[in-house]
């Protein structure tokens, strides 16, 4: 929620029940009351939403947040300009080929843009920490849905390297949108560390494992079980840690 220059506000976030997809970025504008003065969907036929607005020097807002309807991955990091009553002037999409989010977008100067999130395809191992500065002067309007091959299974891949020393990758794919979660246990069957990603789309997913503890504890080396829960799909593989 951020404040207009006429006293009212606007927020932004999702709505699956107007517009294209399934969810769909939703802005609205108020009054100072909270009285509804318009509002707008911005997306395609998947998941859309924003997690961010900010008011702009000309008078219309910024929006940024991920997309599942357009760009190169799974999920990239989306960004809507609109006009004073919410039209849209230009969307952008951002991001490689495995997920990429977009959290904050703050105005620099006009038609110029800082955005923070965090990516899965430039990374140095599970996601980091993304910042980008985005020129608002060239729109370039996103008008075709993917049409990315998606997962006919779901599946847990074995970790790789394996046996390994340190880090390991952990692989799984997703054939449907899922609750989903990743749990490293020891021989004793006690939690050493637990992923809890939430609801994630039809994909390929990897993580990373820096044989730390939830806790930021170092493990011992032996063997390690990872289990997945995704909907009514568990299963379970095993890794040995070597030091």
């Amino acid at each position: 929620m951020e404040n207009t220059l006429d006293g009212g506000f606007v927020f932004a976030g999702a709505t699956g029940s107007f517009g294209l997809g399934y969810y769909d970025m939703y802005l609205v504008k108020t009054d100072a009351d909270g009285w509804i003065d318009w509002d707008y969907t911005y997306g395609g036929t998947y998941d859309d939403r924003a997690y961010s607005v900010c008011p702009t020097a000309d008078g219309g807002y910024v929006l940024a947040g991920t997309t599942e309807s357009f760009g190169a991955g799974m999920i990239d990091i989306f960004v809507v300009k609109t006009d004073l009553m919410g039209e849209k002037l230009w969307d952008k999409t951002f991001g490689g080929s495995k997920a990429d989010y977009g959290y904050m977008i703050l105005e620099e100067s006009s038609r110029e843009y800082f955005l923070v999130g965090h990516s899965y395809s430039y990374s140095a191992g599970g996601s980091d920490i993304y910042v980008m500065k985005i020129d608002g002067g060239d729109p370039t309007l996103v008008r075709d849905d993917r049409n990315d091959a998606l997962p006919v299974s779901f599946e847990l891949h074995q970790n790789y390297p394996n046996p390994f020393n340190a880090v390991t990758q952990i692989e799984f794919t997703l054939m449907t949108r899922s609750e989903v979660s990743l749990t490293i246990y020891n021989v004793l069957g006690q939690v050493v560390r637990k992923w809890n990603f939430g609801s994630l789309p039809a994909g390929y997913y990897s993580e990373t494992w820096d044989s730390q503890t939830d806790g930021g504890s170092e493990v011992a080396t032996g063997v390690y079980f990872y289990m997945l829960r995704a909907e009514n799909f568990v299963e379970t593989r095993k890794m040995v840690l070597l030091k």
